[in-house]
This record gives C-alpha cells, sequence and structure tokens, in this order.
C-alpha cells in the first residue's frame, strides 16, 4: 500500500500545494482529501486524528502532520533541493521553525492563498 497524503479538500490553498507536490513526487504516493479519507478509515487509528488543521501523511502505522508531514512527502521528490526535512533536522531549531511557520500559514489559509494565486490558479 502506498503512503498517503491526506489534506483538506475543500481548501483551494491545500488543493494548489497538493498539486504542485504531486507534480514534484509524482504517484509513489497517494492524495487523498480527508473528506473522503475519514470515511474510508473510520475508527482507524488515523481516523483519530484532526485532519481539519493540518496536512497528515500515513504510511503503514506511522501518522505524521503539518511540516513533518510536507517534509515525508518531499522526501519522494525526484530532485534533492526538494528535501527540506533532512536540512530542517540537521539544523538546531529547525524543526520548531518549520512547525511554527507551518502553523502560521495553516491560521492564515486566505491571507496565503491570496498570495499563491500568482503561481496556482483556482486558490480561495
Amino acid at each position: 500500500m502506498k503512503p498517503t497524503l491526506v489534506y483538506d479538500g475543500e481548501c483551494g490553498f491545500c488543493r494548489c500545494w497538493v498539486e504542485k507536490i504531486h507534480r514534484l513526487i509524482g504517484d509513489a504516493v497517494d492524495y487523498r482529501p480527508y473528506q473522503e479519507y475519514r470515511e474510508a478509515v473510520g475508527d482507524a487509528p488515523a481516523g483519530r486524528f484532526n485532519f481539519e488543521e493540518a496536512v497528515h501523511w500515513v504510511e503503514g502505522g506511522t501518522v505524521l502532520r503539518g511540516a513533518e508531514a510536507v517534509y515525508r512527502a518531499l522526501e519522494f521528490a525526484r530532485w534533492p533541493f526538494c528535501r527540506f526535512g533532512a536540512w530542517a533536522r540537521a539544523v538546531p531549531g529547525g524543526m520548531a521553525l518549520s512547525r511554527w511557520g507551518y502553523e502560521v500559514v495553516s491560521g492564515h489559509r486566505p491571507f496565503f492563498s491570496r498570495l499563491t494565486r500568482c503561481f496556482c490558479r483556482g486558490s480561495d
């Protein structure tokens, strides 16, 4: 079973960035809106996570959220320059800064969606 990147399918910002990630890493990963994924997993361990708050990475029994999920997904990228997670984990405070940045963006999606429009049509 392929790993799954679970995102908010009703969020244009989220859809835009998942499309960008999909272009970088291809079909090695499944991409599922949480609205569909939650129905599929029901009471499974991943079904207990709050998918509305952040993107999630589900791989076997492992579930990552937010910045960690994005970094894990980018490990599948075809180009090494996309693999920010290794850098963030190697630099003292890198993951803390990444988590903070993710939470800032996640908490202000409408604002960052407007900024993203120049890169991706269809964001709300």
